[in-house]
C-alpha cells in the first residue's frame, strides 16, 4: 500500500512537471510566433 501511494505521487509529480514545462515552452515560443507571422505579412 505504502509503495503504491509513493508511485502514484511520483506519477502525479511527473505529469505536473510535464504540463508546467509545456506551458513554459508555449509561453516562451509565443513571441517567436508573433515575430514570425509579422515577418511573413
Amino acid at each position: 500500500m505504502g509503495r503504491n501511494s509513493k508511485l502514484t505521487k511520483k506519477m502525479t509529480q511527473t505529469v505536473a512537471f510535464s504540463v508546467t514545462s509545456q506551458k513554459e515552452f508555449l509561453y516562451n515560443a509565443q513571441p517567436l510566433v508573433e515575430v514570425k507571422s509579422a515577418y511573413i505579412q
